[in-house]
């Protein structure tokens, strides 16, 4: 649909332009909401190494992390865009849900609380929940339907 013909016109523009990271940071964002993770963090990495200080590659490259189970990863990942885009909520959203795989509830906390603070409406309800102990990230299985809990999108 729309969104594989996004990464092939992201394709494209990336042929034409392959010093743009621009083009690399559309595919990537593309092609996580179409589930494909591991084509989503080439395309971040490739945007990445043409702008080091792209916050929305290494945001793209932490969700697709997430997604594949490679915490860590994706901590750095979701670090590098929070050092980049301080105010962004998603990035703070991010490294929270990774935290909480590893285990690190503290850390996790502040996170989400900054993801909540820089954006009420989108991150309110995952603080409540981690406030009562909660689980704030589970995994989707590869059919789209979640394994459990709540779930934090690609924008």
């Amino acid at each position: 649909g729309q969104l594989s013909a996004a990464v092939e016109e992201a394709h494209a523009a990336s042929r034409l332009q392959p010093t743009n990271p621009r083009p690399y940071a559309l595919a990537a964002a593309a092609l996580n909401r179409l589930k494909r993770f591991d084509e989503a963090e080439v395309e971040a990495r490739r945007a990445v190494a043409i702008k080091k200080d792209n916050a929305d590659a290494y945001q793209s490259m932490a969700f697709a992390q997430l997604q594949q189970e490679r915490y860590s990863e994706a901590v750095l990942s979701a670090t590098e865009a929070i050092e980049h885009a301080p105010r962004n909520a998603q990035a703070h959203a991010l490294r929270a849900f990774a935290y909480e795989q590893l285990g690190e509830d503290a850390v996790k906390m502040a996170d989400i609380e900054r993801a909540a603070a820089l954006d009420p409406r989108a991150y309110e309800s995952y603080l409540r929940t981690a406030r009562k102990g909660g689980v704030l990230f589970r995994k989707r299985s590869s059919d789209g339907k979640k394994v459990s809990g709540n779930h934090a999108g690609g924008r």
